[in-house]
């Protein structure tokens, strides 16, 4: 038998077959699992990231939640970070600023040029809907006032 006809046999019988409901659970299950531990690396990251940040003098405190639940859609998942900065870091932070006691870290030199170059598109782009949005309101103007002249 020609390759052709078996592939084609095969992807027709995958199609007449439908997953049982054991199986749907099944597969509900490890996406699920899956899904919760790429939102697990997540958090480890952001863990390691508190740590530099406090080894740095800052003083800030976090809660993280994850919530499932389900909707008509399927399951939704809301991972939450809530960071508190409090108003005693804010002062100190001054204090050792002004003393040239810490400076906060500046992003690398190259993410500072990606920034300065998004920055500029955004610049540029927003002059251009400006622009439209001008003409289009001058436009309309202009059309308004030929109709009521006609009229």
């Amino acid at each position: 038998m020609p390759r052709d006809e078996v592939s084609t046999k095969e992807s027709e019988n995958e199609l007449k077959f439908k997953p049982l409901p054991e199986e749907i659970s099944l597969a509900k299950r490890d996406l699920l699992d899956y899904i919760l531990r790429e939102i697990n690396q997540v958090d480890g990251f952001w863990r390691y990231r508190y740590r530099s940040i406090v080894s740095k003098g800052i003083g800030i405190s976090y809660e993280v939640n994850t919530d499932i639940g389900e909707v008509d859609e399927g399951l939704i998942i809301v991972w939450t970070l809530k960071v508190l900065l409090p108003k005693e870091t804010w002062e100190k932070l001054a204090w050792y600023r002004k003393n040239k006691l810490f400076k906060i870290p500046k992003p690398h030199p190259i993410i500072r040029q990606r920034e300065r170059t998004r920055h500029e598109v955004a610049k540029e782009e927003e002059k251009e809907i400006i622009e439209s949005v001008e003409k289009t309101i001058e436009g309309e103007e202009d059309g308004e006032g030929d109709q009521t002249n006609h009229t």
